[in-house]
């Protein structure tokens, strides 16, 4: 597309945000609903294209992508009312007698350029805020994953006309073009190259600017780590989305006294998670493109290799790769990875292990394996830089907050009419003969046949915090489809009680396992319309026989 182009649709989209149609908060309403219509007709279409791009399963666009971001849609309708609400603040003495108010208002026209490792994700999600806001948008996908940006451009087409938003497409010569222009807001996700070329065009017409960049995000493990926990959180956080995470660690400093039973746990895990030869393995995913993938290729020692290392370049896979006796010397720690490779380094006390991170460029993320108290205290107040993560119960090493993977039903059932085909998985507070709310939690994990768990949210976390209060009873039902497992727990909770019992479930559940901000009760019942609905609602359920009302 040609500079004079992109003038005609910038001057276009300014002259409809001056119409003042983008500020009613109804009306934002109805474009992301327009847009959450548009992403379910095209969803087969987006795991097809994220697939071709990426090599992403099935299971991991909709929990890394298109769940996300649906998420993101439920919550910012549901909180845009409170967003976009005018606030009094206190007046100042000078202005004594008049009254003082924030009142939100959208910038203008807004650019958001997109990076291609999650390229649903990171493209609609800043556009959903955006839209939210009362902004037109120009959206500008990377060039690398072209059939998700082709889906992508379709959907945006089909629901929104080109004054309003529009999404141009194509390389290099776009976004120069691009930043050559006047916008209100630029909203930038990639590396630090293109930032720092982001981030001097907008400075000259002082543009605000939000940049997400980079950088080597390390992984501490210490001598007092739960080994295997560690592990296996390592191995799915960094090999999630083939390494192309842009919060994956990096590399891990562990302490030298458990290198080689943590070398061996890795070992282990990676077998479990991806089997005995992961580029055979259909969800594992692929390198964006031969360039990356010699770049990768490039970074690997061979002498230094103690798992992995094998390629394909017809598939343009690299079997997740462990380095050791890797120094800062290497080139693999030179630029951040951005693939299936991770080099161990050891250090020999806590103070080394921090000084050696705060001797390099602050990292995007940091993770912090250990059982002391002291020690992670320490480390907290020592590195305070880096988005850290610590080796709390829950601390999976997602891209993403992992309470937007569960999803709470209820579903209204007079169980005096009940008659279960199988009663060995009919719930036992059913024989009480009452009315009341059945509760259903799924939660998709990533399993092998030995129930091993590997990957996200996990149920008995849950079932262990209602198994506190004496007022609930529940039972456990697995149904197994082919790799991925879906663990269903129903739990039975009289409609009067329902609420508070869940709020003491969910207390018990961040005290003891200390979740803090990665679980909460506000998120659960945020994470979907369908979420503890109005006691009338049951009334307009159809008429279900006892199978359909035992599958929910």
């Amino acid at each position: 597309m040609q500079k004079q182009d992109i003038e005609t649709i910038l001057a276009s989209q300014r002259k409809f945000f001056a119409t003042g149609k983008t500020l009613p908060v109804s009306w934002r309403l109805e474009q992301l609903k327009k847009l959450r219509t548009s992403m379910l007709r095209h969803e087969e279409d987006l795991y097809g294209a994220l697939k071709k791009d990426l090599g992403k399963s099935r299971m991991e666009s909709y929990m890394c992508e298109i769940g996300l971001t649906l998420s993101e849609l439920t919550w910012i309708e549901k909180h845009i009312h409170r967003l976009t609400r005018e606030k009094r603040v206190p007046t100042p003495l000078a202005q004594f007698a008049a009254r003082s108010f924030q009142s939100p208002t959208p910038y203008g026209t807004v650019l958001i350029m997109s990076p291609w490792n999650y390229p649903v994700l990171l493209t609609l999600e800043p556009l959903i805020d955006a839209l939210a806001a009362g902004n037109t948008v120009i959206v500008k996908p990377s060039a690398y994953a072209p059939a998700t940006s082709a889906v992508m451009e379709m959907i945006i087409k089909e629901t929104y006309p080109p004054e309003y938003v529009r999404m141009i497409t194509g390389g290099r010569q776009e976004n120069q073009a691009l930043l050559t222009q006047r916008f209100d807001k630029i909203f930038f996700t990639g590396g630090k190259t293109v930032g720092r070329e982001v981030l001097r065009h907008a400075a000259e017409y002082l543009t605000p600017v939000t940049l997400e960049l980079g950088g080597k995000s390390p992984c501490i493990v210490d001598s007092t780590a739960k080994i295997p926990l560690a592990a296996r959180r390592i191995v799915f956080g960094k090999y999630l989305n083939c390494g192309q995470t842009c919060v994956a660690p990096d590399y891990i400093l562990c302490d030298v006294s458990i290198k080689d039973a943590l070398l061996a746990a890795i070992q282990k895990e990676i077998t479990r998670q991806f089997g005995d030869r992961p580029l055979d393995n259909p969800d594992y995913g692929k390198i964006i493109n031969e360039k990356h993938f010699e770049r990768i290729l490039g970074l690997i020692a061979k002498e230094k290799i103690i798992c992995g290392g094998e390629s394909d370049s017809s598939t343009l896979r690299i079997a997740p790769t462990v380095l050791t006796d890797v120094s800062w010397d290497d080139p693999v720690m030179g630029e951040e990875i951005f693939g299936p490779l991770l080099p161990v380094l050891t250090y020999s006390s806590l103070d080394e292990a921090i000084r050696t991170v705060e001797s390099h460029p602050h990292p995007l993320a940091l993770y912090f394996f250990s059982e002391d108290k002291k020690c992670r205290k320490k480390y907290w107040i020592c590195v305070t830089s880096a988005a850290a993560a610590s080796t709390t119960p829950l601390s999976i090493l997602l891209p993403v907050p992992c309470h937007l993977a569960v999803s709470v039903r209820a579903v209204w059932v007079d169980t005096t009419a009940w008659k279960a085909s199988k009663p060995s998985v009919t719930p036992a507070a059913l024989s009480t003969k009452k009315p009341g709310w059945i509760f259903r939690s799924g939660i998709r994990s990533m399993w092998d046949g030995k129930k091993n768990f590997y990957g996200c949210f996990c149920d008995s976390f849950l079932i262990f915090a209602l198994s506190k209060l004496k007022s609930v009873k529940y039972q456990k039902v697995v149904c197994s489809l082919s790799r991925l497992t879906i663990e269903h727990t129903t739990f039975y909770l009289h409609k009067q009680h329902a609420r508070a019992c869940l709020k003491k479930a969910f207390r018990e559940l961040q005290k003891t396992c200390r979740i803090h901000s990665f679980v909460s009760y506000r998120s659960i019942l945020s994470h979907s319309s369908r979420s503890f609905p109005c006691p009338s609602w049951h009334k307009k359920l159809p008429q279900l026989d006892s199978n359909q009302r035992h599958c929910g």
